[in-house]
């Protein structure tokens, strides 16, 4: 039975791997940034699955503090951590960046690079003393390089997390610890709520794109679930959206009309019982 740390469980791709690993019989610690959503979440969690394979715990990964009692409380609950995924993440309007207030950019890097840095640097000190582990680091737009107007404080810090995972699978060779990358590509989930709320004008423009090449949380987590359980090799990317997979859905959307927007998974349902002081958690 494997043991499983999630961060920015709470809602979203990080519930819904949550809820996936439980399906599987794993025993899981979900993390959102608050005591609220945590609570709120790990109960829905107890309801439906074993009191004895789901835990809580609420963790700002941007507090290495929290982040190192985060590991300990997993690893005191379960007796070891197997996998750790870093999927705390937070948006920003789509704005470009001298539009954005410095303390939305100084969240942004602050959560998505910083807090999955702190992340990395506790699970791996902890799977080295125990002798294994598995880190998983969530990439995003950005990440292979590509740039998008009003994407560019979170393109940028998902940039860093792509060289920031490629260095943390050389540092590691040799090691009892392994390093990969999960890339879910396009889910409707929070974080699109964030992107687009100042301007729900740009979303219904963008809704087409979305309907085309994007996804809802119960449909990409379960396979993320299975190919991370199956992998035993570090430096792997496991990925959802691959390119062959964006042009079968190009050349069939005339025929497949999609509308993601329209019916709200029980993931994305439970995201909005959430404020944005929440968000990516």
């Amino acid at each position: 039975m494997k043991s499983i740390v999630i961060t920015g469980s709470s809602r979203g791709i990080g519930y819904g791997l949550a809820e996936a690993f439980l399906q599987r019989d794993c025993q899981v610690t979900i993390a959102g940034r608050s005591l609220v959503s945590t609570s709120k979440a790990l109960a829905i969690l107890k309801a439906k699955y074993r009191h004895n394979r789901v835990y809580g715990y609420p963790c700002d990964v941007s507090v290495p503090e929290q982040v190192q009692t985060l590991w300990d409380e997993a690893a005191q609950k379960f007796g070891k951590v197997d996998i750790w995924i870093n999927n705390a993440g937070v948006n920003h309007p789509m704005k470009s960046l001298w539009e954005l207030p410095a303390e939305t950019v100084q969240s942004v890097i602050e959560t998505n690079l910083l807090g999955l840095t702190f992340c990395s640097q506790v699970a791996i000190k902890g799977m080295l003393a125990q002798g294994h582990g598995h880190i998983y680091n969530m990439e995003g737009h950005g990440s292979d390089g590509q740039t998008l107007n009003g994407m560019t404080g979170y393109g940028a810090s998902k940039s860093a997390v792509r060289y920031l995972t490629r260095a943390l699978v050389k540092e590691t060779q040799g090691t009892a610890v392994k390093v990969s990358t999960l890339s879910p590509g396009i889910v409707i989930t929070n974080l699109v709520d964030d992107q687009f709320r100042e301007d729900p004008e740009a979303l219904e423009r963008i809704k087409g794109a979305f309907n085309i090449f994007g996804d809802h949380v119960e449909t990409v987590t379960p396979w993320l679930a299975d190919r991370i359980l199956k992998n035993e090799k570090s430096g792997a990317l496991i990925a959802w959206f691959t390119p062959h997979k964006a042009i079968w859905r190009f050349i069939t959307s005339a025929l497949n009309k999609r509308d993601l927007f329209a019916l709200k998974n029980s993931a994305d349902t439970y995201v909005g019982k959430f404020s944005s002081a929440d968000a990516g958690s």
